[in-house]
């Protein structure tokens, strides 16, 4: 159309565009207006005339259960399952362990993991890398016996999607959560280990490590028909682990779910800069503003090759031992730059400015006439942050209602934190090197 010189969000998935437009937050209460109907696909299916948010203080209890799989000469040897009243090995081998069942072939493995997914009747499917490896091997083993991977709550059959980089398993009617992504996207600059696997990430972070059976003992045993009782137990640990690092990380997820309006199955999978976008064009929507367009690949090269901008000055002290020693740590170091100094792409440069707070030596200048996007939401983020953990102070600690704020305010820090880097990101919607590089 001649009339029209450009569109904007056109780009936004559907699904997004309608959590945006209705206001949902994944996580939270709904209400709902509508009328049931006849259905074989879902649990319960209602004609919605209406959808609003409710305001409610009561938490969702989940019931989480963890998985793995221990593969040899591309067959699932071993399945083992753990939650918090649950504990079970598949195998294709006996033993004495009275956590073990045997299954007889690839088949009945398939069959009875499906069962015990649905008897457990879980909300929340918890995996360690289940996206890039456990669920291949599933789907691969379900195409070769002829299984349908019905594991959603009604039988619905398992779906994988893949966006751009990333695939994930899809289950309807549960949340199917790889901790793994999250762990490296979100959590990694927060851990010492230089690798990321559920070992040294379950050594950080729970103070627990995995038993001492390396993988070619692993192969050794099986083939050698060795000790299989030590065999379970290992496979058996690797669920613990992952359901006990679940306990840590999944209300971190939960929480960002509810502040960027992203559902789950994304929020832990996607990168530092698209959870800040998400949570962006969610508030962008509820001001009244049209968001940015995501970028070309040319506009997206174009902003890689321009040179990266350098930090501030670090000291290195030199080597010895010191008395007297004071340490000083500036609280929130960049959220507070940008807030104190309204540093916000719609704020750079403008016209006919009144109070500005220039840059002399970079010749350009912040409007401080009024606070800017981005500051706005990040005062929010650190103020509601600061009064939460007020809260907490007169709090049992490890009570309910006290690791449901100490996550929500996690959740609040890692958004906070995330709009420095996210404006050097070349890939985003509101990219501005220059407010980024002001801010270094």
């Amino acid at each position: 159309m001649e009339s029209v010189s450009h569109c904007r969000e056109f780009d936004i998935p559907f699904y997004r565009r309608y959590l945006i437009d209705k206001e949902l937050r994944p996580g939270s209460w709904v209400e709902i207006e509508g009328d049931h109907q006849e259905s074989e696909k879902f649990v319960s299916e209602i004609e919605v005339q209406d959808i609003r948010p409710l305001e409610s203080s009561r938490d969702l209890q989940w019931k989480s259960l963890a998985f793995d799989l221990e593969v040899i000469d591309e067959d699932i040897v071993m399945a083992s399952f753990y939650s918090e009243k649950f504990r079970k090995v598949l195998s294709l081998k006996d033993t004495d362990l009275e956590f073990v069942e045997e299954v007889e072939d690839q088949a009945e493995m398939l069959e009875r993991f499906i069962e015990i997914v649905e008897d457990q009747k879980a909300d929340i499917l918890l995996g360690y890398n289940t996206d890039e490896f456990d669920f291949d091997i599933l789907r691969d083993k379900a195409d070769e016996t002829g299984v349908t991977l019905a594991l959603g709550r009604n039988g619905e059959r398992m779906k994988f999607n893949r966006r751009g980089r990333f695939k994930g398993a899809r289950i309807k009617g549960r949340m199917h959560l790889d901790l793994y992504p999250f762990v490296t996207h979100v959590l990694a600059p927060g851990i010492d280990s230089e690798t990321l696997d559920l070992d040294s990430v379950a050594q950080e972070m729970l103070g627990k490590e995995k038993d001492d059976l390396s993988w070619s003992e692993m192969k050794q045993i099986w083939r050698e028909k060795g000790d299989i009782e030590k065999f379970a137990e290992y496979a058996l640990k690797d669920s613990e682990l992952t359901y006990q690092l679940g306990e840590q990380i999944s209300p971190q997820i939960l929480e960002l779910s509810k502040i960027t309006g992203l559902i789950p199955f994304d929020t832990c999978r996607l990168t530092y800069g698209q959870l800040t976008e998400n949570y962006l064009l969610r508030e962008a929507y509820s001001r009244n503003m049209l968001s940015r367009n995501r970028p070309s690949q040319k506009k997206r090269s174009k902003r890689d090759r321009e040179q990266a901008y350098t930090g501030g000055f670090v000291y290195t002290p030199e080597e010895g031992l010191y008395d007297n020693v004071a340490v000083f740590d500036f609280r929130s170091l960049y959220p507070t730059v940008m807030v104190a100094h309204n540093i916000s792409p719609e704020m750079l440069g403008v016209e006919a400015c009144e109070d500005e707070f220039i840059i002399d030596e970079l010749d350009y200048s912040f409007c401080q006439d009024e606070q800017g996007f981005f500051p706005e939401l990040v005062e929010n983020l650190v103020s509601s942050r600061y009064s939460i953990k007020e809260k907490m102070k007169n709090m049992e600690e490890g009570s309910e209602k006290y690791s449901s704020l100490y996550s929500r305010q996690q959740a609040q820090k890692i958004l906070a934190n995330s709009f420095y880097g996210y404006l050097g990101y070349s890939g985003a919607r509101w990219y501005s090197r220059l407010s980024g590089f002001s801010q270094a």
